[in-house]
């Protein structure tokens, strides 16, 4: 005679899901996919509006640095022209 399979422990539960509960955790998974999806390209569109930010404030500091060093230039110029009246 052939010995019978193990029954399975009572404290293990049982799922059981119809249809119904697995057509709706598959709508579950494609919105929460479809929301990532979106999430992932608003983070690129705010990755690409920051460094267009960053190039612009790099490019005020260029030509704060180059009006700075033509306002010098322009100094020493006139500074010498005076040198040059007075002696």
């Amino acid at each position: 005679m052939p010995a019978l399979p193990p029954a399975a422990p009572a404290f293990l539960p049982v799922l059981w899901f119809d249809r119904c509960q697995i057509k709706r955790a598959k709508d579950t998974i494609d919105r929460l996919q479809l929301e990532m999806e979106d999430l992932e390209a608003e983070l690129d569109d705010n990755g690409v509006a920051l460094n267009q930010e960053q190039e612009l404030v790099r490019r005020i500091q260029l030509d704060r640095s180059d009006n700075r060093a033509a306002s010098n230039w322009n100094r020493a110029v006139r500074l010498e022209r005076c040198r040059d009246l007075v002696f």
